[in-house]
């Protein structure tokens, strides 16, 4: 978080406006908002691309964090839950 603060400062950027609806009701326009990544696998696309988080990180830790975040998404995707079996399991 500190280097990324620093990239801020370094780059002169203005955060966005604060958000002051109550964003857990918002159902309509989400417009000028930006959301996270819905899932770790986003999270890892969008990781992947962040040049200050890997600089931060040093290349090796940055390595080795995305290959276990990897095979923690790959298990997780992997994993049949039991919503799905009641689900699905009757319709084929």
């Amino acid at each position: 978080m500190l280097a990324a603060g620093l990239d801020g400062v370094e780059r002169k950027l203005d955060p966005p406006m604060p958000a002051e609806e109550d964003l857990y009701q918002m159902n309509g326009d989400r417009s000028g908002l930006e959301t996270l990544p819905g899932n770790l696998g986003e999270a890892l696309d969008a990781l992947r691309e962040d040049e200050v988080v890997q600089d931060a990180l040093g290349q090796h830790v940055f390595e080795r964090y995305v290959e276990a975040k990897t095979q923690e998404w790959d298990s997780y995707r992997n994993f049949v839950t039991k919503w799905e079996l009641d689900r699905y399991l009757g319709v084929y």
